[in-house]
């Protein structure tokens, strides 16, 4: 499932953010990894660490990887710094969301469907 979060994660958005994440599951719950796409994240704050953190250890216990592409630079290094690359998993980080795609099919090739290879989600805007 791949999901856009156009905000920071910053203590005013953090529990948007957990929502989001987990009303994409509750509508996909078979999903085995969920995606965000974190090209728009600017900032991440020590409350977004820590619901990262919860909330990947939460994701684990279901059998759902959390991963992010398109991370900027100065929001990969406060990944690194909160010790959030540890957490998620290197191999969940990826640069892109072309790369993360290929990732994706290559962990999941029965699961992600041929658009999303293509770069495009079936249906428009939203989780896959």
């Amino acid at each position: 499932m791949v999901l856009r979060f156009d905000a920071s994660l910053v203590f005013m958005n953090v529990a948007h953010f957990e929502e989001a994440v987990l009303d994409a599951l509750s509508r996909f719950p078979r999903a085995e990894a969920l995606l965000v796409l974190g090209d728009s994240i600017n900032r991440l704050d020590a409350s977004g660490a820590e619901k990262l953190r919860s909330l990947t250890a939460d994701l684990k216990k279901t059998g759902v990887t959390l991963m992010f592409s398109g991370l900027k630079r100065p929001v990969r290094r406060a990944f690194e710094r909160a010790g959030l690359v540890e957490v998620l998993g290197e191999e969940n980080l990826l640069s892109s969301k072309y790369q993360a795609i290929r990732v994706l099919k290559e962990r999941y090739p029965d699961e992600v469907p041929a658009q999303a290879s293509q770069g495009t989600a079936p249906g428009g805007n939203g989780p896959v």
